[in-house]
């Protein structure tokens, strides 16, 4: 999630944040890096909400990091829920939810496998657009809606990434082209644009095999209020 097109870091407009080495920081058998303190370590600013691998079919994560981007941008909420749902013992979905309170415009990034070539498609109708985007992106394609959508990651022949979006008032879909950064060339990035000061992105990945997607629909329920997310997810042989 980029926000304001700005980069995370620890020194900004609003002040500079470092946190200092504690004795939990030590990994036993690898030493610090030069710029794991005292530098580029925004990234050390998360924090794990929770974790559940109790039950058989569902594991649960949920992290924020909102000091992060604190120094940058003023950030009330940067969280992220994961939640991988067994199909059956071959196949799994995920659901993804990004909380996101602060700043005006929010950027839900996706690629694939950076390292490999690739393609990416969507559902919603995309027409040129002139600039680039966040320094790197090039080759911008975007469209509106308000509805569901599909984005689908051709990894290989054989293998696809879908990801199911969730659709929301005032949402721009951008298709760009960019550094592979893991390989030589470039490498398809897919972002969701939307401003405002609070977002909410839902979405649901799934990952095929020479075969159609088993999910056949996803749909966003009415709940009691705006920090709650429920989720209809049709499949092939259950909804869930």
């Amino acid at each position: 999630m980029v926000i304001d097109e700005r980069s995370q870091g620890n020194t900004g407009p609003r002040g500079r944040r470092y946190r200092d080495r504690s004795a939990l920081d030590a990994i036993p058998g690898v030493p610090d890096w030069p710029w794991r303190f005292r530098g580029e370590n925004a990234n050390d600013f998360g924090r794990l909400r929770l974790y559940n691998s109790d039950f058989p079919h569902v594991k649960v994560v949920e992290v924020e990091a909102p000091a992060s981007y604190e120094s940058v941008v003023d950030v009330k909420q940067y969280a992220r829920t994961l939640a991988l749902v067994r199909i059956d013992s071959r196949d799994a979905y995920l659901v993804d939810i990004f909380r996101v309170a602060g700043g005006t415009v929010h950027d839900y990034m996706l690629h694939a496998n950076l390292q490999d070539q690739h393609e990416a498609r969507t559902t919603v109708r995309l027409a040129p657009r002139d600039g680039r985007a966040h320094g790197y992106l090039n080759s911008l394609r975007s469209g509106k809606t308000d509805g569901l959508w599909l984005a689908e990651f051709l990894c290989t022949p054989a293998v696809t990434l879908h990801t199911f979006v969730c659709g929301a008032p005032g949402t721009e879909v951008f298709l760009a082209d960019g550094p592979a950064l893991r390989r030589p060339g470039s490498a398809p990035f897919l972002f969701v644009r939307r401003g405002g000061d609070t977002d909410c992105f839902v979405a649901v990945h799934h990952v095929t095999q020479s075969g159609p997607p088993r999910i056949k629909s996803i749909e966003q329920l009415p709940t009691s209020g705006p920090d709650v997310v429920a989720l209809r997810v049709t499949l092939e042989e259950r909804v869930d």
